[in-house]
């Protein structure tokens, strides 16, 4: 507006002066010279340069001013590994990075629970949304039933991809069940390995093209097996399964989700595209039809520093999940480098631990009092301090202290004396238990790790040195690292990643596939037993489990490094995000679908579009 105003005083004066030029007397004619009348020009307006106006402000469905969502751009970002499967049946879903953005599921989180709506949720770590933060998604709404019966309703009007072999077909019951099915009866499946048919499954069925009926054993099993199929399960379509078998070709990908997988180069890229034809609306503008974007284009970019490098010049617009965390000491030049950029501080959704085997007596890992003396022989505080820069948690497992469990998680502070001076650092006591235990000068076992975890597990050496214990590095590449500890093939002991999974009992309960300690304990089936049955009241199931956190500390079954922090990072031209990638278990970034790109910024601030 005063750029206008400017251009309007200029063209003004310079109408005056013409004005005034033209009033001034002529010098009288010689009789030689024609008087010549002066040529009045005329007079040219300057052109106004355009006036850039505010964005357009609207209400969000929470009652806020915001801006008015535009449509078009596309999402770049990173991933740091390839693809290795498109089918859940192949691999477990979370190792499928495509079908969360392709394929819908039963339910997902309510994105306006999240930390750009109301902040119910943080949308950061491995879990599933608590029933007040939950949304449905292909289920319309759902109820138990009876305490083995659960059925949800599926909404109308949601289309397959416009491809072959469905070409837009509308959804019904029938998919959902065949999708379901597929998971718990195809051999090798994840769902069949944790779910035996058999052993946990009555039915799944279609009454009608709208209603899935859920039937299970025991009523103890029946909150597990929901989890499995309403945030767990990827539905597809029987035409693709019926025509090649399964989807693990990525040009077979086809689902109801907001885009669409249309190129996928190993070890380079991956693109999706719009899906036009989809049916969400956006919960903050439930006028607008999603996705804003008109596709994402996925790097795969294994090296750190060309990841970093790529957002400090705009290649890739966000980053931050754990497929490629940045943690403390990189988010702090990179706050430094590139103050532009915008962040959120969580807390490392995968943090780190030492998993000891105790279901071998012969080894000294066997008894308590080794483990214990273990725990007390690192001073995880210093490793806080240092390693970890002082920002952190020193207890991440079993229950980390993130917002969502909040009244889950037990503090140091709150454990008996005994349990709590294992987070202590005490290698006087340590040394006292390894000779309790027959151990006065120690012994040595080995570790199974990968080359990333090296250096923390370097300090735990360190430590474990100066009480007479000598902890052995062995180091595989992952793919050997995978194959031999999901086929339990490590000595005694292995460095794992824990995750939040309090409820189900996941690192702990006697045959799970997570259990690598290979745990059974008889009040650990009692804890899973009485959690479960009560799975549906979400508060006493969070009462029963806090109940049992101090005793399956103080068995030392997995020794947890401090939980340190990570960082989410995106440019500011990225719009309705702010850090909450994920609403979903075990999910890659599912938030692309609600964001829009304000591409005039983008080009202002990189000069691309």
């Amino acid at each position: 507006m005063k750029k206008k105003v400017m251009w309007l005083i200029v063209s003004g004066l310079m109408v005056a002066a013409l004005i005034l030029a033209s009033c001034a007397p002529v010098a009288p004619p010689t009789e030689e010279e024609p008087v010549e009348k002066p040529v009045e020009k005329p007079v040219e307006k300057p052109v106004e340069k355009p006036v850039i106006e505010e964005e357009e402000m609207v209400k969000d469905s929470l009652g806020r001013l915001v801006e008015k969502p535009r449509y078009g751009g596309w999402l770049r970002q990173c991933w740091s590994s390839d693809v290795v499967a498109f089918d859940d049946t192949k691999l477990f879903i979370g190792a499928c990075q495509t079908l969360h953005i392709t394929n819908d599921e039963l339910t997902t989180g309510d994105y306006t629970k999240g930390p750009e709506g109301t902040g119910e949720s943080t949308w950061n770590y491995n879990m599933f949304p608590l029933f007040d933060t939950m949304a449905g998604e292909i289920a319309e709404s759902w109820e138990m039933t009876d305490p083995t019966t659960f059925t949800w309703h599926i909404r109308k009007g949601i289309h397959f991809h416009d491809k072959p072999p469905t070409n837009g077909r509308e959804l019904d019951a029938n998919d959902v069940v065949f999708s379901l099915l597929r998971v718990f009866q195809t051999p090798g499946s994840y769902a069949a390995n944790q779910f035996p048919w058999d052993r946990y499954m009555v039915s799944i069925t279609a009454p009608d093209k709208r209603t899935v009926v859920l039937k299970v054993q025991k009523p103890e099993y029946l909150g597990m097996v929901f989890e499995q199929c309403t945030d767990y399960t990827a539905i597809v379509p029987h035409e693709v399964i019926d025509k090649y078998g399964n989807i693990n070709d990525w040009e077979n990908s086809c689902g109801t989700g907001a885009f669409m997988l249309t190129d996928f180069v190993p070890g380079s890229s991956v693109t999706f595209e719009k899906n036009p034809n989809y049916w969400k609306k956006d919960p903050f503008h439930p006028e607008n039809t999603l996705p804003y974007i008109d596709g994402i284009k996925s790097l795969i970019i294994p090296d750190f520093s060309t990841r970093m490098s790529a957002l400090r010049t705009g290649k890739i617009d966000w980053i931050g999940d754990y497929s490629a965390s940045v943690y403390w000491e990189d988010a702090s030049s990179l706050i430094k480098t590139n103050p532009e950029l915008k962040y959120q501080k969580n807390f490392d959704p995968i943090p780190y631990s030492l998993c000891f085997r105790v279901d071998r007596p012969e080894l000294p890992l066997y008894d308590v009092r080794v483990r214990r003396a273990l725990f007390m022989a690192v001073d995880k505080q210093l490793i806080l301090d240092t390693y970890f820069g002082g920002d952190g948690s020193i207890i991440c497992w079993p229950a980390a202290p993130i917002p969502e469990f909040k009244d889950l998680h037990v503090p140091i502070a709150e454990l008996p004396e005994e349990t709590r001076w294992l987070f202590e650092y005490h290698p006087d006591k340590a040394k006292q238990l390894l000779t309790e235990a027959g151990y006065p000068n120690g012994f040595t076992f080995s570790v199974l790790c990968t080359a990333g975890t090296v250096d923390l597990l370097s300090i735990a050496k360190d430590y474990f040195t100066k009480v007479g214990v000598n902890m052995e590095l062995d180091v595989k590449e992952s793919a050997a690292f995978t194959s031999l500890y999901f086929g339990r093939k490590y000595d005694s002991v292995m460095h794992t990643p824990v995750g939040t999974l309090p409820f189900k009992f996941t690192y702990t309960k006697a045959g799970y596939a997570y259990n690598f300690g290979m745990v059974n304990d008889p009040k650990i089936e009692e804890a899973w037993l009485g959690v479960h049955s009560v799975y549906f009241d979400e508060a006493e199931r969070f009462r029963r489990y806090r109940e049992v956190v101090p005793y399956m500390l103080s068995q030392a079954w997995y020794l947890p490094f401090p939980m340190g922090r990570t960082y989410t990072f995106w440019w500011p031209w990225v719009k309705v995000f702010n850090g909450g990638w994920k609403m979903a278990y075990d999910h890659y970034a599912t938030f692309q679908q609600y964001i829009w790109i304000d591409q005039d910024m983008r080009e202002e601030m990189i000069g691309t579009r």
